[in-house]
C-alpha cells in the first residue's frame, strides 16, 4: 500500500517537543539525540527488501533508450524500455552489457525536444536467446527538469478506468514559521536532511519529498532516498516512537540549489518585511548530471 504521511511544523508547546518531533531546528545535524533528550530503541539490523524489485506502480511504455558510459571510449549501447516507473526501468539493449559496468546514464527518448536523461545503476540483466539484455535499473539521479518530465510521462500513461495510486510513498512537510521554513532550505541545499517522523520507514525506501506552498515546477516533489533510520522515544513520552531518519536527495545539487532559491524568493515576496534569520550557503558544484554512485 502506497500512502502519504504530512508533517505540519507549527509553535510547538514547548522547545523539547519541538526539537524532538521537528529535528531540524539546526541545519546539517546529523548527530543522534543526546542521553538527556531520548532513549534508544535496539533495532536489530536488516537488509534491504527485495533490492532488485520495485514497489511503485510500473507503467508498459516503450522509449527509444540510449545506454551512455561514464568513461566515454565504450560506444552507447541502444535499445528501449519496456516499463517505467519512478524508482527505475526495465529495459531491452542490443548487445551484452560490459563486464563490471554498475553505473551508466540513460537517455530517453520521449519527444526529440524532450528527452528524459538519468543516472542509473544496474540491478540485474539477463541475455536473452536471441543476443538482446533485458536488464532492470534504478534511478540514481536526475535533474529538476529531467525528473518533471519522468513524473509527467508517468502520468499520462494511466489507463482510463486505472486506480489513481501515487507514483511514490509522500512525505509532506508543512510549515508555518519562517524561521523554521529558512532552516529546513538550508539543510536541503547540502544535498541531505535529517528530521522526525512517526512512520517507520525503510532504509533504501523511494520517496517524494515535499514543501508547503512548492511552485508548479517544483509540484511533483523531490526526490529522496531514506538512508537512515533510528527509533527512539521522548522521556516525557515515552508510550510513543518516533524515528530519526536521514534523507538522500537524488538531484545535482545545482537543481537543489535553484529549487532552494525559488521557495527563497517566494516566501520574500509572500513577507516581504520578514528578513532571514541567516544566509543559506551553496557548495560550487557543475552543471553537468555528476556520477553517482547506488
Amino acid at each position: 500500500m502506497v500512502c502519504v504521511f504530512t508533517i505540519v511544523i507549527t509553535k510547538a508547546p514547548s522547545a523539547k517537543m519541538a526539537e524532538a518531533l521537528v529535528g531540524i531546528s539546526r541545519p546539517q545535524r546529523f548527530s543522534p539525540p543526546v542521553a538527556n533528550e531520548v532513549t534508544p530503541i535496539a533495532m536489530p539490523h536488516q537488509p534491504t527488501s527485495f533490492p532488485n524489485r520495485r514497489t511503485q506502480p510500473r507503467r508498459s511504455i516503450r522509449l527509444l533508450t540510449k545506454i551512455v558510459f561514464p568513461d566515454g571510449e565504450r560506444p552507447p549501447l541502444s535499445g528501449f524500455t519496456h516499463d517505467l516507473s519512478w524508482g527505475g526501468a526495465c529495459l531491452l539493449v542490443s548487445d551484452v552489457l560490459p563486464p563490471a559496468v554498475a553505473d551508466f546514464q540513460l537517455m530517453m527518448s520521449w519527444t526529440p525536444e524532450q528527452p528524459i536523461l538519468a543516472n542509473a545503476c544496474l540491478l540485474r540483466s539477463r541475455v536473452r536467446e536471441d543476443g538482446r539484455t533485458q536488464i532492470a535499473v534504478r534511478f540514481s539521479q536526475l535533474t529538476l527538469a529531467h525528473h518533471a518530465r519522468l513524473v509527467s510521462l508517468l502520468e499520462q500513461s494511466r489507463h482510463e478506468g486505472e486506480a489513481v495510486l501515487p507514483l511514490a510513498p509522500a512525505l509532506e512537510i508543512v510549515v508555518n514559521e519562517p524561521a523554521q521554513m529558512h532552516r529546513l532550505l538550508a539543510e536541503i541545499a547540502t544535498g541531505r536532511l535529517t528530521l522526525t517522523v512517526f512512520h517507520a520507514y525503510e532504509i533504501d525506501q523511494s520517496i517524494r519529498f515535499s514543501l508547503t506552498r512548492m511552485r508548479d515546477r517544483d509540484g511533483e516533489g523531490l526526490r529522496a532516498r531514506i538512508v537512515d533510520v533510528q527509533p527512539f522515544q521522548i522521556n516525557d513520552f515515552d508510550w510513543i516512537t518516533v524515528y530519526r531518519i536521514t534523507l538522500r536527495f537524488e538531484h545535482p545539487l545545482a537543481s537543489l540549489k535553484q529549487s532552494v532559491e525559488r521557495q527563497l524568493d517566494q516566501a520574500l515576496a509572500a513577507s516581504p518585511h520578514d528578513t532571514p534569520l541567516f544566509a543559506v550557503a551553496f557548495a560550487p558544484v557543475a552543471d553537468a548530471i555528476a556520477g553517482t554512485s547506488c
